[in-house]
């Protein structure tokens, strides 16, 4: 079983509330009595909505991306573009992949 130190994280999007332990644990041995291929099918549900972070997260991680991007601007790390050259570089860049 899979155990960890931190909170369990409230389900997606807000819809609805986190689980408490007793909660986890009725789902835990609910889902053991699944048969393989219903075992198999909501593993693969589970670990897809792991992939999948809830708007709040996207947004926090826009903003950490983009504080990056212009503190490497400012420090001259990064330099800018114009729009024009950015597109012709992507479009190169994407001719070439084929």
């Amino acid at each position: 079983m899979l155990q960890t130190t931190r909170p369990m994280p409230r389900t997606r999007a807000g819809k609805g509330k986190a689980m408490d332990r007793v909660g986890l644990k009725r789902v835990e041995a609910t889902a053991l009595k699944l048969t393989m291929q219903e075992r198999a099918r909501l593993a693969e549900t589970l670990l897809l909505s792991l992939d999948a972070p809830v708007e709040v997260e996207d947004l926090r991680l826009w903003v950490v991306e983009a504080e990056r991007r212009l503190r490497d601007l400012r420090t001259g790390k990064a330099k800018a573009r114009s729009s024009s050259d950015a597109l012709r570089r992507a479009r190169a860049a994407i001719s070439c992949e084929r």
